[in-house]
């Protein structure tokens, strides 16, 4: 959306933007069109001035303001824990994102649980970051995108028993109650992600991801049991071939600085 004034003159406000023009790409023999996330960007600034032939605009102390919409949560205050696994002895160093050089891999059937706090400060809010990278069922790793990609492998990672999600044959899943929830919102397979799941006083949660290279996105929200107890896991599938390695996992508490601004999409 886009707002103007003129002085203190309220000229629009909140007026939709254009969507994007879709994209596709096409694999080399495959030859069929794959649609491919799309953005606006800014590039530049038109004045188109108005009025009788022969007429003089002038224009002075131009200032563009982009204020993106707010994705992830701030980190709480009190730093619950916090792991980068560079000294841990089941880290591998075969990959790792951000600082560092290791990461925690975790084949099929084999879990990650963090020691934190069972219980939930009453108000405050549990923030939940992590990087993973999940292999697809392809024999070499490739950003491309491939309607025949095979999803053979999944992982949950959780705050409670009931804040969780789930990612399963190509799509995000949110927890709520005794149910899983189809988000259809796509996970991209074979490179790195930051994941973020937000815990609210009231058993409300979000997620969020940002594939890198790409900017982040809401996954959904729904309501985790307010008698759930807290408990930080990672926990992948037991699937034949399973890979997945995570990397730079923290997890914070504290009292929100602000209500979250972004309307979080509801499923």
């Amino acid at each position: 959306h886009y707002s103007a004034r003129l002085g203190d003159t309220k000229l629009c406000e909140q007026v939709p933007l254009t969507a994007p023009k879709e994209r596709f790409v096409e694999l080399p023999g495959v030859n069929l069109p794959i649609a491919v996330p799309v953005f606006k960007e800014f590039k530049s600034v038109l004045f188109v001035p108005e009025g009788a032939v022969g007429s003089s605009t002038f224009i002075d102390d131009v200032a563009v303001q982009w204020q993106p919409a707010a994705i992830f949560a701030q980190h709480g205050k009190t730093i619950e824990f916090s792991e980068d696994f560079e000294s841990s002895e089941e880290a591998i160093r075969d990959t790792s994102f951000g600082s560092g050089v290791k990461s925690l891999r975790l084949d099929g059937g084999k879990n990650f649980t963090a020691k934190i706090s069972p219980t939930h400060k009453p108000g405050t809010r549990l923030t939940l970051d992590l990087d993973f990278f999940l292999r697809s069922g392809e024999g070499v790793p490739s950003i491309m995108p491939n309607t025949a990609t095979k999803f053979p492998h999944s992982t949950r990672i959780s705050l409670s028993e009931t804040a969780s999600v789930m990612a399963k044959n190509g799509t995000w899943h949110l927890r709520e109650g005794d149910s899983w929830i189809d988000t259809k919102h796509r996970v991209h397979y074979d490179m790195w992600n930051h994941l973020q799941l937000v815990l609210n006083e009231d058993g409300t949660y979000q997620a969020a991801v940002q594939p890198v290279g790409q900017v982040p996105a809401t996954i959904g929200s729904a309501r985790a049991s307010k008698e759930s107890t807290v408990r930080a896991t990672i926990e992948p599938s037991a699937s034949t071939g399973h890979i997945s390695c995570y990397d730079n996992l923290l997890i914070s508490s504290g009292v929100p600085a602000e209500p979250p601004s972004l309307p979080w999409r509801a499923y």
